[in-house]
């Protein structure tokens, strides 16, 4: 296990150096170190969209319990939990816990396709995020979010609709890029 580790955090500062020297390379080789440390993808590799380098995947022992769908975007820092040692203090408080068997919750989490998870924000265990989600910087996100919806705030709610949201800036074209032509 720990030459695993040594050889997962070699692998991640190249990836990290290659996203500064060549970025088509890191998009297209970080997923693959992702899966590499246990992290699961629902579609194909090659459309995951874009992972920055100081996402914190819980630990490796952990890391299968993440999923990730298509087209997703995960801003800086941002940390997916899916342990919890909560339980083992509160036990704790009550009895005697043996040491090294701390009683811990291990919840999967699910991230759907076409989401933007801004900076900073924390997914806690057990969390399932839909398709087509916007969650706004610096969030504490937990439980089913479901699809088509902007949440934001700590804890995080649901503010308007992602379609709602594409039509105002649509209407307002306050933005840059192109757009390709409706059919």
């Amino acid at each position: 296990m720990i030459l695993k580790k040594i050889k997962l955090l070699i692998q991640k500062n190249f990836l990290w150096l290659m996203h500064r020297v060549n970025y088509k390379y890191y998009v297209k080789h970080y997923p693959l170190y992702l899966q590499s440390m246990g992290v699961r993808f629902s579609g194909d590799l090659s459309k995951t969209g874009f992972i920055a380098g100081s996402v914190k995947f819980d630990s490796v022992a952990y890391a299968k319990h993440i999923e990730v769908g298509e087209n997703t975007t995960i801003s800086a820092n941002v940390l997916i939990l899916v342990h919890d040692y909560s339980i083992g203090s509160a036990i704790r408080s009550i009895r005697p816990v043996t040491k090294g068997a701390m009683p811990h919750f291990i919840k999967d989490v699910k991230i759907g396709n076409n989401v933007f998870i801004g900076a900073r924000t924390i997914i806690l265990p057990g969390t399932t995020i839909g398709d087509n989600v916007i969650i706004g910087a610096g969030s504490v996100v937990k439980g089913n979010i479901p699809e088509g919806v902007i949440i934001a705030g700590n804890p995080a709610k649901i503010l308007k609709t992602t379609e709602e949201y594409a039509r105002l800036h649509l209407e307002l074209g306050d933005f840059e890029g192109t757009l390709p032509e409706e059919n």
